[in-house]
């Protein structure tokens, strides 16, 4: 016996009428017929008296009614029940996160995640895209949100924008008088390396050997300190376009050759996803990050 079936029932008692009880459930009558004659195989005789112009229940209809009534009723608290619980259980995502990648774009996903799941907990680890996606290989978390040039093998990955690289200048530098910097304009400028960022390889992946000569001054995996050291005037860096920087700190393209990064949606082949996952995956899917990021 199944839920429909019993459904198709209890319309067709109340009505009297296979084609008005076809209607309040929103099937055609061809197919409620069938599931109350299939309803009658497993009771073992006829629900309904079928009479031209007149439908009335037998003394088996009459018996069976008012218990597949409470069974339905049953069935229906007991989904009431199970979405009430799954509501107030809190659920959790441990999101592995590339420390370069800002929150642009990723927070309106998340926002969109949260509607969708009431009481879901996000918990964020950053580190290097190296270092998160060793956290993925070794279960600590359940997905990243990373940005590297190759991935190794058992890693599903779900592209979500691309992202150029940029130079963060300091107020009234020379090259901000330009509307794009190419990589030679920046030989023999004072350089602050962002040691976090897999921008070197990147532009190895894209471009090979790397064509000039820096004037490395400072390097730090801090961003607040490569930041004030910009906006002191110590020296340019090369960071993605959507980082986010201090206001004093502009930006110019770095082109002759630009440089991006992908990132993407990384999930563990073979690995089951819990449903807040899934969730997640559907939704980056139909994001528009042109809109958000771009």
């Amino acid at each position: 016996m199944e839920i429909h079936q019993i459904r198709y029932f209890l319309a067709v008692a109340r009505e009297k009428h296979f084609s008005r009880a076809a209607a309040a459930c929103n099937v055609t009558q061809p197919a409620l017929t069938r599931a109350i004659q299939k309803l009658e195989e497993e009771m073992g005789g006829l629900l309904f008296d079928r009479r031209p112009g007149k439908i009335e229940l037998t003394e088996l209809g009459r018996t069976l009614w008012p218990r597949l009534e409470s069974a339905l009723n049953e069935v229906r608290e007991a989904r009431s029940d199970a979405k009430s619980l799954l509501a107030t259980k809190k659920r959790r995502i441990r999101l592995g996160l590339t420390c370069t990648i800002g929150p642009t774009g990723l927070i309106t996903l998340i926002e969109e995640l949260n509607a969708k799941i009431p009481n879901l907990e996000i918990a964020i680890r950053e580190g290097t895209a190296k270092a998160v996606a060793q956290m993925l290989v070794e279960d600590e978390v359940d997905a990243l949100v990373a940005c590297l040039p190759s991935y190794p093998d058992g890693f599903n990955k779900l592209p979500l924008y691309r992202e150029m690289f940029v130079v963060a200048l300091p107020p009234g530098h020379a090259l901000l008088s330009r509307d794009e910097v190419k990589v030679q304009d920046l030989e023999g400028e004072n350089y602050i390396d962002r040691l976090h960022c897999e921008f070197d390889e990147h532009f190895a992946a894209q471009h090979g050997e790397w064509p000039i000569e820096l004037n490395l001054r400072f390097a730090s995996e801090r961003e607040d300190w490569i930041q004030a050291m910009i906006v002191a005037g110590l020296g340019c860096a090369i960071v993605p376009k959507h980082h986010p920087l201090l206001p004093q700190i502009q930006t110019r393209p770095l082109v002759n050759p630009t440089t991006h990064r992908d990132v993407s949606l990384i999930t563990a082949d073979g690995r089951a996803n819990s449903a807040p996952i899934e969730e997640l995956k559907e939704i980056a899917r139909s994001f528009k990050w042109n809109q958000a990021v771009l």
